[in-house]
């Protein structure tokens, strides 16, 4: 028990244990750990442990598209590995930490998966030492986690060459500052850099709003129109879910008069844009939780590692390309 480092032992003693094992020679054997641990989370005397998704949305959270496919990524995998599962909303708890570990003890949790809780310190009192803990989407800190999130530089990336491939090289970014800050200025970064390689065309700078992403209406700032004129934006790419509302409120016609895609499709855009596999990103923060138990480690491991699922392009009517635009337009 003191060499899987669980906190039913003491620090003092699962250290000495350790350091004497050290001294010894002792290595784990990575495959006896994982069956023991699949063992041991299918015949838990309490029950299966489990894995706990832990969100700061409040409830009804895996209502919105994104929260809910980070959940089902989650969950699927957790359940495939033999683990229980649950799910928690902080805000339903009023900071009230005592409440919270009760439920997690209740649980049998061995693991928790934090999902848009960026500062954990509120969480230092649970303790994390008692658990494996990883976080989904995006990075945490105090302390900071390993954690899985679709690589939002090569989005960016992989979306400029799709719309420069179809012809489009106005391209016109619209980002939140909140999507900024939560990506850690990935998407402004690719963006830059692209706009830097494109030498022939003068840069076109970011639209950068103070609207939450998530919100599915908004009224157009009075310098959007300017901007997207001034620009000679050709086609809008858009992390922004109401950009495409804000493009009818100029009198744009999509894609006849501008092109428009979008960073992360959902329900609310379905033409052209980056299809984010935050399914598979719920089960690859399952994977690093696992990976730890198996390990033995458990809370902040020292040097926390960022695994980034690759996404794809989905080709769709609102950005379908100059050719295909010009075509249309000379057979109307």
């Amino acid at each position: 028990m003191a060499l899987r480092n669980l906190p039913s032992v003491s620090k003092f003693t699962r250290d000495r244990i350790a350091a004497i094992a050290t001294k010894m020679g002792y290595r784990r054997d990575p495959v006896t750990g994982l069956l023991m641990s699949r063992r041991r989370a299918g015949q838990s005397s309490r029950g299966k442990v489990s894995i706990t998704f832990l969100s700061g949305l409040p409830p009804g959270f895996a209502e919105h598209q994104n929260p809910a496919r980070f959940l089902s990524g989650v969950k699927a995998h957790s359940e495939f590995l033999g683990f229980g599962f649950n799910e928690c909303s902080w805000p339903e708890y009023k900071g009230n930490i005592v409440r919270l570990r009760t439920t997690l003890r209740a649980n049998n949790t061995c693991a928790i998966i934090f999902h848009d809780i960026h500062n954990l310190e509120a969480f230092r009192d649970l303790p994390l030492d008692n658990f494996a803990c990883g976080s989904v989407g995006r990075h945490t800190i105090h302390p900071q986690l390993s954690y899985a999130s679709a690589d939002h530089y090569q989005i960016m990336r992989l979306a400029l060459q799709r719309l420069r491939s179809l012809g489009y090289q106005r391209i016109g970014l619209i980002l939140s500052r909140l999507i900024n800050t939560t990506t850690d200025g990935k998407y402004l970064a690719a963006y830059y850099l692209d706009s830097h390689e494109q030498t022939a065309q003068p840069e076109i700078p970011a639209f950068l709003t103070e609207v939450p992403s998530c919100a599915k209406s908004m009224e157009m700032p009075a310098n959007f129109a300017l901007w997207v004129k001034k620009n000679r934006v050709d086609v809008v790419l858009s992390a922004c879910h109401f950009a495409r509302e804000w493009l009818q409120q100029c009198k744009l016609r999509i894609p006849t008069d501008i092109g428009y895609a979008v960073l992360d499709i959902d329900s609310h855009d379905v033409g052209a844009g980056v299809l984010q596999p935050n399914q598979q990103v719920g089960a690859a923060a399952v994977d690093i939780v696992v990976g730890q138990m198996n390990r033995g480690e458990r809370g902040a491991t020292p040097w926390p590692k960022i695994v980034h699922i690759q996404s794809d392009w989905h080709d769709g009517d609102s950005a379908p390309g100059i050719l295909a635009r010009d075509g249309a337009e000379a057979d109307g």
